[in-house]
């Protein structure tokens, strides 16, 4: 039996769509490897994505839908934890192939 999809209340819509935009890039990474994609030519555009998207996305996460489960919820210290995980896997620029394939697992997990 197929489920339905969530029906987001509108006040959430804006961060589910950004969600969907994470998924992009995800794939974008993985088929720009998958093809032989310059490395330095993905992060640089996954650096853009950052600055521009996620960083601004995960902020507004953590100030206005996280304190509404509770800091202390289990899904809301696990989420932070990935955030941060995250934050320092874009901030880094050694061993790109290797980053960048870290950067699409772990994003495409947390989303």
């Amino acid at each position: 039996m197929k489920r339905k999809p969530l029906k987001r209340t509108q006040a959430l819509q804006p961060l589910s769509r950004e969600h969907h935009q994470g998924l992009l890039l995800c794939w974008k990474i993985r088929k720009g490897l998958g093809t032989g994609v310059d490395p330095c030519r993905i992060k640089a555009y996954v650096d853009w994505f950052y600055e521009n998207y996620l960083f601004t996305h995960f902020h507004q996460e953590e100030q206005f839908v996280f304190p509404l489960l509770g800091n202390e919820h289990e899904l809301v210290r696990k989420a932070l934890t990935e955030h941060r995980r995250l934050n320092r896997l874009f901030s880094q620029k050694e061993d790109l192939t290797r980053n960048l394939s870290r950067i699409e697992e772990e994003l495409e997990q947390h989303i």
